[in-house]
């Protein structure tokens, strides 16, 4: 499915998003977790071949990230400029948009925001309807 979609969308407000991480970052985050320790390069090599189903493909989904700033300073410096660097390339490709909240207070906030106008929005194919419709454009 991942392979397919167009539109890719992540909030993560500890950790980048599985898609943005380095293959050490993912490393050091899934060790961190509830996976058991043989099983880390297992899920790692998984996730780096996601990335690539994504992101190296002839036509590859528009991609929105939204990461707190926080998570920038988060890990061992070595990793982290190494991550860095990975982020700033992602964040050049024309399919890319990653973007920082930098209030500490906003995640929250903005997860119940998002979800909520979600909500309140028609199903894919009924938008798609209405815009064929154009109800607004007749007289």
């Amino acid at each position: 499915m991942t392979s397919r979609a167009s539109l890719r969308t992540s909030r993560s407000f500890k950790t980048f998003p599985g898609l943005l991480q380095t293959e050490a970052y993912a490393r050091a985050v899934l060790a961190s977790g509830p996976i058991a320790a043989e099983d880390v390069e297992r899920f790692v090599k998984v996730r780096m071949e996601r990335q690539k189903a994504v992101f190296d493909r002839p036509r590859p989904p528009l991609a929105v990230f939204v990461v707190d700033e926080a998570a920038l300073r988060r890990g061992d410096p070595v990793l982290m400029s190494e991550q860095l660097d990975h982020l700033v390339e992602s964040a050049s490709r024309p399919n890319l948009a990653g973007q920082l909240v930098t209030d500490p207070n906003e995640p929250a906030v903005l997860v119940r925001v998002w979800d909520a106008v979600r909500g309140h929005t028609l199903p894919r194919d009924q938008s798609i309807e209405l815009m064929k419709a154009r109800p607004w454009m007749k007289r």
